[in-house]
């Protein structure tokens, strides 16, 4: 995991408590440098230039694991280790977990069940606890819980996101509790949609950022620090205006395709060009040019002010929140 990745996967579990396996197999720059610990301490997010809103501040704990101690992997001047110790409480396990049998178990495989199953049971207690409580002192709106869940479990679905099942039912019950708490004046009056909506699109957007391809976060990280400099086009009319642009992009469906020029694409991937592209064919993120001699690039369509050939790129809306930004702020 990259320090940019480990920044984005604590955004995604900001306010809870986040597991990390394995941190030996961490990049060198967030092990060595220690780049892991001091970003888990600090609360905010780098704004970049064309950033509306302040971004929230990170708050969380972190458990990691690993065969080694993260300290013991720092190649790092002793003030910046000693640093890194004020914010890491480090536990050697020297023995195996259950060295003695726990009582009231008649070996360990019956002890390590025993407690796979309160985790799984206890999973989300303290949401149950408040819609217990919400039942037992509010007994008329018991009726309207399923009826929330489901209307809630029904629009998500519809909206292909990926998202397990589980998860999904998660933010279906936060939604259910909330509305019947806002109701009952348990809570202040809010738009609870909106605001789980907006939690759950932002779990979205943190697992698939966490599952892309190197090739795909270089074009979404790309793609962001360039946003102001990407036109947007009709996409069924000819285009003349813009032709000085970077690059090129319109809305299809909750799809973006995005179209840029092999000039543009040394410039923001530089050596790593060739092979980037290559990957980004690989995947089916760059549709090409199809027959005898297959091309990555293709003709420039006529919403394009270019006459040359293009990268015609297709991505998820979902991925590329930062468009949006830069249409409010033109606005």
């Amino acid at each position: 995991m990259t320090r940019n990745a480990f920044r984005q996967v604590l955004q995604g579990c900001n306010d809870t408590l986040m597991f990390l396996d394995e941190t030996n197999v961490s990049d060198a720059d967030a092990a060595e440098n220690l780049k892991v610990i001091f970003e888990a301490a600090s609360g905010e997010d780098r704004a970049r230039y064309h950033d509306v809103d302040r971004k929230p501040p990170t708050r969380g704990a972190i458990l990691m694991t690993g065969n080694i101690p993260l300290e013991d992997h720092a190649r790092t001047p002793p003030p910046i280790l000693e640093a890194a110790r004020t914010r890491l409480l480090t536990m050697n396990m020297a023995e195996p977990i259950f060295t003695t049998l726990p009582e009231g178990y008649e070996n360990r495989a019956a002890a390590i069940s025993a407690l796979s199953h309160l985790v799984d049971h206890h999973y989300g207690t303290a949401g149950r606890k408040m819609i217990g409580k919400i039942i037992k002192d509010e007994p008329k709106f018991v009726g309207d819980l399923s009826k929330h869940i489901e209307w809630f479990l029904e629009k998500a679905r519809n909206q292909a996101l990926p998202i397990s099942d589980r998860q999904l039912r998660v933010f279906a019950l936060c939604y259910a509790t909330g509305k019947i708490a806002t109701r009952a004046g348990i809570l202040p009056a809010s738009n609870v949609l909106k605001d789980v909506q907006s939690a759950m699109h932002s779990f979205c957007r943190r697992l698939e950022v966490t599952s892309k391809s190197p090739a795909v976060a270089l074009l979404t990280d790309a793609l962001e620090k360039n946003a102001k400099h990407i036109r947007k086009v009709p996409p069924t009319k000819a285009n003349s205006k813009h032709s000085e642009a970077m690059a090129w992009r319109y809305n299809d469906g909750d799809h973006v395709q995005v179209f840029f020029t092999s000039s543009t694409a040394e410039n923001w991937f530089g050596s790593k060009k060739k092979r980037t592209i290559k990957s980004l064919c690989d995947e089916g993120v760059i549709r090409g040019e199809e027959g005898t001699h297959c091309k990555p690039s293709i003709k420039a369509p006529k919403c394009i002010p270019h006459d040359g050939r293009v990268y015609s790129t297709r991505l998820k809306k979902i991925d590329l929140p930062f468009f949006r930004q830069v249409r409010k702020k033109a606005s």
